[in-house]
């Protein structure tokens, strides 16, 4: 609202003042009242650089009785000729296309309605290049009443529907319905009352929609999202290498709750290894999270991950972890940023020479969840957490899970996974400190 009042009541008293001003006017003398004092104009920047005095009754909309009763047309209409080069020389777009304007209706109440007619559509080229929507939204609607009154009714209707695009193209609310009711109001005096009732109804939607954003603040409920995802590959050359991957990924949003999951079976078989040993199982849980908003800004936060990996003898690890989530960042449809923190259980069960090793500790854990839209339909999801040791801080784990799921046609999707997870002191010593795992899967959604 702030920036309503600055940059477009600003300029309306501003024009107010520049009207009331009567002090010192220096307006030619034919267009002077014999009691009158002489007016001083407003003084604005020409493209020559040139300062240039633009008289006050050229941002008036109508015209001043001075100028109705001066003496000849001649005299009136080379005043006018004189006040045109002035507002064509000017800078400012918005000011220019104003000067235009109402320049061209004093033309017309003259009689000189070609000449109107073809100054306004000067200021409504002008005003079509004014950057600012506020501005260029205010203007139109200006000049579309001016087209009414010369008789461009129809011209009028479409430059009034360039005013309505511009504000829609306003971010703001409460902005967007000031000016659309201005634009009714515009409207109206028009005669279009059927528009004027459809933009009444909008305003009324965007104070219904803030007032609820602003109460509630909530998600909007989005059905439940299901996906199958199915990817493999074979390679062969002394031996045949086969893996094959099967996952599910579940995804619901509430009005105030969150929850997914994403998790994925695999198969390795290899023909050189032993019989017995040829096919060797792994399972991951990437992702189990579930959020509770109890405010706009802060929400409850609970989660796990988990990996099996029969190939490098690890019969379970899980990190489970529970926290507070901020809100960071929230944008249309599912976009949002929400760092957390919290405290978590780490468990590890691996096979070391034969015997098995169990160690489990509390950890301080923080973390972020990311979720958004590239070329509005790929979908965009990471999530990272690291997890320090309460005891011994320099045991430290983080997992960095990215996903991007590309759509391919109808419910048939490419969805591309990169995990990567860092242990500062691994389990076993054939472990790496770094694993990065590259899957990509066909994704069918339920």
């Amino acid at each position: 609202m702030y920036e309503f009042l600055e940059r477009f009541t600003l300029k309306s008293i501003i024009l107010c003042a520049i009207n009331l001003a009567i002090i010192h006017l220096s307006i030619p003398k034919a267009l002077a009242a014999p009691i009158a004092p002489e007016p001083t104009g407003r003084e604005l920047s020409s493209t020559e650089g040139k300062s240039l005095t633009v008289e006050p009754w050229l941002i008036a909309e109508t015209i001043p009785e001075d100028l109705e009763n001066s003496p000849g047309d001649t005299e009136e209409l080379s005043s006018l000729n004189e006040a045109l080069k002035q507002a064509e020389s000017l800078k400012d777009r918005q000011w220019k296309a104003t000067f235009l304007s109402n320049i061209a209706v004093q033309y017309a109440r003259l009689g000189q309605v070609a000449k109107a007619k073809e100054i306004l559509d000067q200021a409504l080229e002008t005003a079509l290049t004014i950057y600012n929507d506020l501005e260029r939204a205010t203007v139109l609607g200006d000049i579309a009443l001016k087209l009414t009154d010369i008789g461009e009714s129809a011209l009028a209707n479409e430059v009034l529907s360039q005013a309505r695009e511009a504000i829609d193209e306003i971010k703001k609310t409460q902005v967007r319905a000031s000016l659309l009711r201005d634009l009714s109001f515009k409207y109206a005096k028009i005669g279009d009352s059927q528009t004027e009732a459809e933009l009444l109804a909008q305003i009324q939607d965007l104070k219904d929609s803030e007032s609820e954003s602003v109460a509630q603040w909530k998600f909007k409920e989005e059905p439940l999202e299901l996906g199958i995802n199915f990817g493999g590959n074979v390679t062969s050359e002394r031996k045949t290498v086969t893996n094959f991957n099967i996952g599910l990924d579940i995804r619901k949003q509430w009005l105030k709750d969150y929850f997914e999951t994403d998790f994925s079976v695999g198969l390795n078989i290899d023909d050189s290894r032993r019989e017995n040993d040829r096919r060797r199982f792994s399972l991951n849980i990437d992702q189990l999270y579930y959020q509770h908003h109890f405010s706009k800004r802060w929400s409850y936060v609970l989660g796990a991950l988990a990996q099996k990996k029969d190939s490098q003898r690890i019969n379970f690890r899980s990190l489970v972890y529970t926290g507070i989530g901020l809100n960071l960042w929230r944008g249309e449809g599912q976009r949002r940023l929400t760092p957390f923190f919290g405290v978590g259980h780490r468990y590890e069960n691996y096979d070391d020479f034969k015997q098995t090793r169990i160690t489990e500790f509390p950890n301080a854990t923080i973390g972020f969840w990311h979720q958004n839209y590239l070329f509005d339909d790929w979908k965009l999801d990471q999530f990272f957490i690291y997890a320090i040791p309460v005891e011994n801080s320099d045991n430290s784990v983080f997992n960095f899970l990215t996903t991007l799921r590309i759509p391919i046609v109808g419910r048939l999707s490419l969805k591309n996974t990169l995990l990567l997870r860092y242990f500062a002191q691994p389990a076993l010593a054939r472990e790496n400190d770094v694993n990065v795992e590259f899957r990509f899967s066909l994704r069918y959604s339920l």
